[in-house]
Order: C-alpha cells, then structure tokens, then sequence
C-alpha cells in the first residue's frame, strides 16, 4: 500500500530538505560550543569569518552580539574543528592505552611481591594504597 509521501514527492522532498535544515543547524551549535576549546588559530578562523560578514574588528561581537544569521560557520572552520576533535580523541585512547599497560604492569608486579612474601594481592595493594579500582 502506498503512503501519502510516497505518492507526493514534491512533500516527501520538502520534508526532507527541512530535516537537513534541521540537522545543520543542530551540527553548527555543536561546532560553536566546541570553538571556546579549540586553539587559537581556528578559534581565530571563526572569529574573522564573523568580522569580515558584519564589517567589525570586534571579536567579542562573535560570541553574543552576533544574530544567528550572522554567524554562518565556514566549511572550513567546520572542518578544523571536526579535525581537531578527532585528534584529541585519538590523542585519549593512545594515552587510555598507555595507562592500562602501565596498570597491568603494576598488578603483575604487585601479583610477583605477593608471591614472594607469601600473602595476597590485596594486601599489597593496600600496603601502596592502590584501591582495587586503580
């Protein structure tokens, strides 16, 4: 059985576009509150697209002075920012990683001391004061 939207295509276009519409708009306040976390330089990016549209030097105008409209996000600052979080979450897992092979090595560790001592790990473990969820 045919739906009303897919007998009008015209309808089921219209509703599409807006959901896009929608949807940037939603991606675009995301990138906007990630820029205070970005670095300068694309935080500078943003900020001269804003001045360069409005004809200010004023970038205290970007973040609140600044109709919505005004404030379109260039595909580039778009870009950097969706770079840059990407790197920074690369830059966590590597380090995430890097933690745990160091706690591995301190439990076998601790599990080598216990052996040798003759007690349980446990015991070791509070005599460093690592908790059980180090």
């Amino acid at each position: 059985m045919n739906s009303p939207t897919n007998r009008d295509p015209a309808a089921q276009q219209t509703r599409l576009l807006s959901q896009i519409a929608e949807m940037e708009a939603e991606r675009d306040a995301l990138i906007r509150s990630l820029l205070p976390l970005m670095p300068t330089k694309i935080q500078d990016t943003a900020h001269a697209k804003v001045n360069s549209e409005t004809n200010s030097t004023d970038t205290s105008k970007c973040t609140s002075e600044v109709s919505e409209d005004e404030h379109q996000l260039s595909r580039t600052t778009i870009d950097a920012v969706l770079n840059q979080s990407n790197k920074t979450v690369k830059q966590h897992i590597e380090l995430l990683h890097a933690y745990n092979g160091i706690r591995d090595i301190g439990h076998g560790l601790m599990g080598m001391i216990a052996e040798q001592r003759g007690v349980r790990v446990k015991d070791i473990m509070d005599e460093f004061g690592v908790d059980a969820k180090d």
